[in-house]
């Protein structure tokens, strides 16, 4: 079986110095339901499978992200998603998205996809399953 970078030099950096972290919305369960509107262009990310399509105005501007990303749910089901148009997310969460174009971020999506079952037991440690940002840093 062939290594992906067999006979190629990498640099391993942390994600912390290579990607930008940015935090969500204050948004509860019930705000989104109420804001939910099937045709909005706009997604914001909950815990599991959960979401909402909102309008740009129903989200503060600060809390847009327009930038491909991975989302790191954090809490209760620990996962990964990789999405590239413009989102928010819950604040119990966080994203993170490269302004280096020598990084391919879906590259670290997938390693971190790969690597998913690894941080869900990591998570399992605590009450409510979660990890914080330095678990993944």
């Amino acid at each position: 079986m062939a290594k992906l970078l067999e006979g190629v030099e990498v640099e391993w950096k942390p994600l912390g110095k290579v990607l930008v972290r940015t935090k969500g919305t204050k948004i509860t369960a019930g705000q989104m339901k109420e804001l939910h509107k099937d045709c909005a262009p706009l997604k914001v990310f909950a815990g599991g499978k959960t979401f909402a399509f909102v309008d740009f105005e129903d989200i503060p501007k600060k809390d847009i992200n327009n930038e491909p990303s991975i989302i790191v749910k954090s809490r209760g089901v620990i996962e990964f998603e990789y999405y590239d148009k413009p989102f928010s997310h819950k604040n119990e969460m966080w994203s993170y998205h490269c302004k280096n174009a020598n990084i391919n971020i879906k590259f670290v999506y997938y390693f971190l996809k790969m690597n998913e079952l690894y941080f869900q037991n990591l998570g399992r440690k605590m009450q409510m399953p979660q990890i914080a940002t330095p678990d993944v840093r």
